[in-house]
């Protein structure tokens, strides 16, 4: 599944903070989780909306992939919620809908991801993050 697994330059830019991974199938919040610390990120992970807004508001991540549909409060909930409260963590959603690209433009969130994707396409995505 992953085929690259040295460490990445821009690892650095996430120091202090991290990458936060919120899906509600343990399996990819693992496998994510799993590539991004062979890659030198430090990562946490929630399995649902309201765990995390918890999160953001706890750790201060510098980046989140954010799974748009999950029990309790889904991805556009949390970025309507985030977004009242004032919170500007870069946020990428992540969603096997076919309109993802749509409701992505809808909340404002200029990054997005179909599932399933590659660890190409996940750190292509960090790195476009990272050089801006």
């Amino acid at each position: 599944m992953w085929h690259t697994y040295e460490r990445i330059p821009y690892a650095y830019w996430a120091m202090g903070r991290p990458i936060l991974i919120v899906d509600d199938d343990p399996l990819i919040t693992e496998a994510l989780a799993s590539l991004l610390d062979l890659k030198g990120f430090e990562c946490s992970t929630a399995a649902n909306g309201r765990e995390a807004i918890d999160a953001i508001s706890r750790q201060r991540p510098r980046l989140v992939f954010l799974d748009l549909q999950m029990p309790v409060l889904d991805g556009a909930s949390v970025v309507k919620e985030l977004r009242a409260r004032g919170e500007s963590v870069p946020i990428v959603l992540m969603s096997a809908a076919l309109d993802l690209a749509a409701r992505a433009s809808e909340l404002g969130v200029p990054a997005y991801l179909s599932k399933p994707f590659s660890d190409v396409d996940l750190l292509s995505v960090i790195e476009r993050f990272a050089a801006a």
